[in-house]
């Protein structure tokens, strides 16, 4: 059983689910109504990617846009790692979704990709089969 303090005898599965799964798409006050306003939540990104050639790109491409991730992320916590010749990994922390997908849609951005073969993927974790 689930038991938490604080809620007074007035408590109830509704205020239980709102404990736990608070409202994302703006804030709750007190009394549990929803505030409309959007208000986009950072997140943080890992991807995979293959290109024409790792240190290439990371040389002419990732370190020469470097300095425009800080319009969208925390540009001082970013990683890149090469995995061989031609796979890399990118993670990216506190990223503003939207501005995000306004960087990538730039033109300079998209030549970048095209000129290195770039493709990235998200990066997603499943259970490792033990036996």
């Amino acid at each position: 059983m689930l038991w938490l303090s604080g809620f007074g005898r007035g408590f109830d599965s509704h205020r239980l689910h709102q404990f736990l799964f608070p409202y994302r798409g703006g804030t709750l006050d007190p009394w549990g109504h929803r505030h409309h306003h959007r208000k986009v939540l950072p997140m943080n990104l890992m991807l995979t990617a293959h290109c024409d050639n790792t240190d290439v790109f990371y040389e002419t491409a990732y370190l020469a846009v470097k300095s425009e991730f800080s319009d969208w992320c925390d540009a001082s916590r970013c990683v890149f790692a090469k995995i061989d010749d031609q796979n890399l990994v990118e993670m990216f922390f506190d990223v503003d979704p939207p501005k995000l997908k306004a960087w990538l849609g730039k033109p300079s951005t998209q030549e970048i990709f095209k000129k290195h073969n770039f493709v990235p993927t998200r990066y997603t974790f499943s259970p490792l089969q033990m036996g």
